[in-house]
């Protein structure tokens, strides 16, 4: 009796690329902003300790770091209001 072949393994899995490893975002990606649009009320900022627990403060929407102090005076294009500012904290509990 004739046996099935075995699977071939599954590749390794790729991981996802560490935020200490990202791009950081330039000139061409931020827009000075005078207003309450900056990256710090982003939907989409982060931060995190990096190494040495220095804080890395970055971007979810562009997977790119943000240079100290250009989120409280920069933003992009893709600013996006807070979703809790909407729906509030807890929307599934109301």
């Amino acid at each position: 009796m004739a046996s099935c072949p075995a699977p071939a393994p599954d590749p390794a899995p790729q991981p996802a690329p560490h935020r200490d490893a990202w791009p950081y975002l330039g000139p061409e990606h931020l827009l000075p902003s005078r207003s309450r649009q900056v990256c710090l009320t982003c939907q989409w900022f982060r931060h995190h300790a990096g190494a040495d627990d220095v804080p890395l403060l970055s971007c979810q929407w562009h997977q790119a770091l943000i240079c100290h102090g250009d989120h409280l005076t920069q933003r992009c294009p893709s600013w996006l209001e807070p979703r809790q500012r909407s729906s509030g904290w807890c929307p599934e509990a109301a």
